[in-house]
């Protein structure tokens, strides 16, 4: 559920904050609104701004310049700012004005500019020539873009028609990557190129310029010794991630077997990563089929009853996620001080 806040100035623009907070909360845009219809001098509009900025989308209904000013002081980066919207109080233009891509502001802007009757005033290049948006594209397929630096390079050589390379390690095709027609100047497959994107939970440089998008497609199966420290997990996953050079964004789920829900050190990881954690039992970690050659530990067998917990653990949870999909294990068990850790991948 996202939020968005939405202020205006005059009395015109205060009934159209009315009428777009109304259907942004009603009609399906799944929106918490919070508004400010008369905006009162006691409260300086950077306090209010800077609050705002916690929600997905921020619209002013005034003049472009009070926005710019306002948002200014807060504005971070490509892939943490919200969208920001700016429509003159007669509702006549609809103008996006930060995070048209990412943020998902064009989006906004069109929407909004189809309920009210005016027109959305789209400014990015890519856009206005009709041309791939690298970074469009990842966020409505749920992809993060792990060097927002990179989106500037792969758009300015589109614009300027040359060729970029794709790669994906998810996909059987590009065609099914691209759910259809593959984008005018995109190459998939050929690493000749001097700039491209790869799709995959890995980060390496397939081109002298690489976009890495990462998908949500991993799951990581934990497990550990009673009362670790949680400061020594959190610096194991960090160290294991970075050794087998794989994306932590890729983890769309944590898991582990059941006995221990309780311990600090893994519910406290999944909370500060904002990742689900799933238990299981023994017994469903045992049933599971021997054809992922799960690795066995007697040692292990004999305290938890089960023979691996962080392979079976992650196989489990993909299993789950993506029933009748291809599931397999990324990285097998790497021991730790105490800890253990795995990664299943799901197509």
């Amino acid at each position: 559920m996202g939020t968005v806040n939405i202020i205006s100035f005059t009395e015109r623009g205060d009934k159209l904050n009315t009428t777009i907070s109304h259907i942004a909360g009603t009609d399906g845009w799944g929106y918490t609104v919070r508004n400010r219809f008369s905006f009162d001098k006691e409260t300086a509009l950077s306090d209010w701004t800077r609050k705002a900025f916690q929600s997905e989308l921020i619209v002013f209904i005034g003049a472009a310049g009070i926005a710019v000013r306002a948002v200014a002081p807060c504005v971070a980066a490509k892939d943490k700012d919200p969208a920001v919207i700016v429509i003159d109080e007669l509702g006549k233009f609809v103008i996006p004005v930060l995070s048209g891509h990412i943020g998902g502001g064009n989006k906004y802007a069109r929407e909004i500019a189809d309920i009210i009757g005016g027109e959305a005033v789209i400014t990015t290049a890519t856009d206005i020539n009709g041309v791939f948006a690298a970074d469009t594209w990842a966020v409505e397929k749920g992809y993060r873009v792990a060097d927002t630096g990179k989106i500037k390079l792969i758009s300015s050589a589109l614009l300027r028609g040359e060729r970029i390379g794709f790669i994906s390690d998810i996909h059987r095709s590009s065609e099914e990557a691209f759910s259809g027609d593959i984008p005018e100047n995109v190459v998939p497959g050929d690493r000749t190129l001097d700039k491209g994107i790869l799709l995959s939970p890995f980060i390496r440089e397939e081109y002298p310029v690489t976009l890495n998008l990462i998908p949500k497609c991993l799951c990581l199966g934990i497990g550990c010794r009673k009362n670790t420290d949680p400061a020594v997990l959190k610096e194991f996953a960090e160290e294991f991630f970075r050794d087998n050079n794989i994306s932590f964004s890729a983890v769309s789920d944590i898991a582990t077997i059941d006995i221990k829900r309780g311990e600090d050190a893994i519910e406290r990881f999944a909370l500060e990563n904002d990742l689900p954690l799933s238990f299981y039992s023994a017994g469903e970690l045992m049933a599971l089929p021997e054809e992922y050659a799960f690795e066995r530990s007697d040692f292990a067998y004999e305290h938890t009853g089960c023979d691996n917990v962080c392979e079976r653990s992650a196989v489990k949870r993909a299993l789950e996620i993506m029933p009748g999909g291809s599931v397999k294990i990324l990285v097998k068990k790497t021991k730790g001080e105490g800890i253990t850790m795995a990664l299943s991948l799901y197509l």
